[in-house]
């Protein structure tokens, strides 16, 4: 996926059909946002059976530090900070706990 898919990074979005598979969907168009390149890689580590979510949620890369109202610190989340990402699961012990990484 690293050298052979494109990061469509300029809106109009190319976007699946409604109620078609996005990793196929992916995998046939080889060009998608990083919400498609996450759930092209759970898909792929489950295939392999390896654990594996999809989580969506944030960074902070680009949020302003220090900004405070009514006393209590916040950060202003933006569209730009909306994220989705593949994790795994590594076993550390025998008896299987571990962490998600």
């Amino acid at each position: 996926m690293q050298e052979n898919f494109e990061v469509d990074i300029f809106p109009p979005y190319n976007r699946p059909a409604q109620g078609e598979d996005v990793v196929e969907w992916f995998c046939g168009t080889q060009s998608g946002i990083f919400s498609d390149f996450a759930a092209t890689y759970t898909a792929f580590a489950r295939a392999f059976g390896i654990a594996s979510r999809y989580i969506d949620g944030f960074n902070s890369r680009y949020t302003t530090e220090g900004n405070t109202w009514e006393g209590k610190n916040y950060r202003i989340i933006k569209r730009l900070n909306l994220y989705s990402w593949s994790e795994i699961y590594v076993p550390l012990n025998v008896d299987g706990s571990g962490v998600w990484t």
